[in-house]
């Protein structure tokens, strides 16, 4: 999944500032932020007073999107170098007393993952060279209950002193990303549109088009369920069966799990399901891989066939 990885950097550059949904969430975080900032005393002076950026050893830090894809919770700071040279850093310390961490709800995330130069990092101390005069993402990321509106608090520490301590940081929920209320996708780069729902005799055909948002292509690859004979569409029948004659094709691919979506073009997908008895499924659920790790889905509940 190296490829895939590699794939969304530039992509995750570009979730936040969607006009589409991002707008009104960027103003109630910048709400938020003016009252829950907080930062190591030795940068408080040169803060600004909207409170939305920090300065520390020289660099521009500031939130820009905090947003949920699948069971985890992803903060994504813009970090930018403002000297004349590239720099390398600490960000991340496991031996510090007080370390990078965020805590949402009734968990402490003590240990994250971070999203750093296309692939992720997880590890007792984690470093990186920022180029001078380039704002670079470095996203931090954990499992957090799916429960959880808000990160209570969230503390980025550059070397063993320095610190971005932002609180009430809400997490912006993927929902406006489908054209149907009974279709969900985790994924907020990706736009599902459901087409149709056919049946025929005892095949039935469903119709769906994915595109990007950004202007950034990238790969969608559907992770297969084992259970079900490594098919990569599970879809369950009004009796609570799970079809196992399931197969999926795209407009652009002649594979059955993966495709290329270009930029702005809309790519159809095709499920097919044989020795089909009712006409309604309870639910399809297709999975797949983001950031090189993260377990996305896409659902589709109560499907009428026609």
């Amino acid at each position: 999944m190296k490829k895939l990885s590699l794939l969304l950097f530039p992509m995750a550059m570009l979730l936040c500032p969607q006009q589409t949904y991002g707008q009104k969430w960027l103003k109630k975080l910048g709400k938020s932020i003016e009252k829950g900032l907080e930062v190591a005393g030795e940068v408080i002076d040169a803060l600004p007073v909207e409170g939305t950026t920090s300065y520390i050893m020289g660099y521009e830090i500031k939130i820009v999107d905090c947003y949920r894809v699948g069971k985890c919770v992803l903060i994504h700071y813009s970090v930018l170098n403002q000297s004349t040279s590239d720099k390398d850093v600490v960000y991340y310390n496991e031996n510090n007393e007080k370390k990078t961490s965020f805590m949402a709800g009734e968990q402490v995330v003590s240990r994250p993952t971070f999203f750093y130069n296309g692939e992720l990092r997880e590890s007792n101390v984690l470093r990186a060279t920022f180029p001078s005069g380039i704002a670079v993402p470095l996203i931090m990321l954990a499992p957090i209950d799916e429960t959880a509106t808000t990160v209570s608090s969230a503390s980025l520490y550059f070397g063993d002193k320095e610190h971005f301590t932002v609180k009430s940081i809400p997490i912006r929920a993927i929902t406006e990303n489908t054209n149907n209320p009974n279709l969900k996708c985790d994924y907020s780069n990706y736009n599902v549109e459901f087409v149709s729902a056919a049946k025929t005799g005892t095949t039935a055909k469903l119709t769906y088009r994915i595109k990007t948002i950004d202007e950034t292509e990238s790969v969608l690859s559907f992770l297969p369920f084992e259970n079900i004979g490594g098919v990569s569409a599970e879809i369950y029948d009004m009796n609570g069966n799970v079809l196992r004659d399931v197969n999926v094709k795209f407009s652009n691919s002649d594979s059955d799990y993966e495709t290329t979506i270009p930029s702005g073009i809309p790519v159809t997908m095709t499920i097919t399901a044989n020795n089909v008895s009712v006409n309604q499924f309870a639910r399809l659920t297709m999975k797949f891989e983001q950031f090189g790790g993260i377990v996305c889905q896409i659902r589709h509940n109560n499907i009428m066939l026609k």
